[in-house]
């Protein structure tokens, strides 16, 4: 049986979370979910520096004002008031995004990178998942 243990139990804000931005604390490899079939197992990660740029106004930004926010981890974000993906992709408008972390998956008992880059929380745990059972038939 296939199990996941999240950083984060509350469901309806991982539904509403998807972006590897939700994950990012600052450190380049934060942990978000462990997927478990058996003794085996694979931890889900969002990887990579986050920087982007918010005005609070598209107006701002078109005109060269200083940027508003300068967001680097999921709390920034959520400081600047952007709470779900939705919100996220109605900002889109008034960001300049540097950096942007993603998804990827690392075997949980040698730590091996497994070089399968994701875009959603889902997609994440649903390509750990497959991982899991190829390797198991393989």
């Amino acid at each position: 049986m296939t199990t996941v243990d999240y950083a984060y139990d509350d469901k309806a804000t991982r539904r509403r979370r998807q972006d590897a931005a939700w994950w990012v604390d600052g450190s380049g490899s934060a942990w978000v979910a462990t997927v478990y079939d058996g003794d085996r197992h694979v931890h889900v990660r969002a990887d990579g520096d986050m920087s982007l740029h918010l005005w609070d106004t598209r107006k701002d930004m078109l005109a060269g004002c200083d940027s508003d926010h300068h967001v680097r981890t999921a709390n920034e974000l959520i400081g600047a008031g952007i709470m779900t993906d939705g919100q996220l992709l109605k900002a889109d408008d008034r960001m300049e995004w540097t950096h942007n972390a993603w998804f990827d998956l690392y075997d949980g008992e040698t730590g091996e990178w497994l070089n399968d880059v994701q875009h959603t929380l889902d997609d994440a745990v649903n390509a750990a998942i497959a991982h899991l059972r190829e390797t198991v038939t393989a």
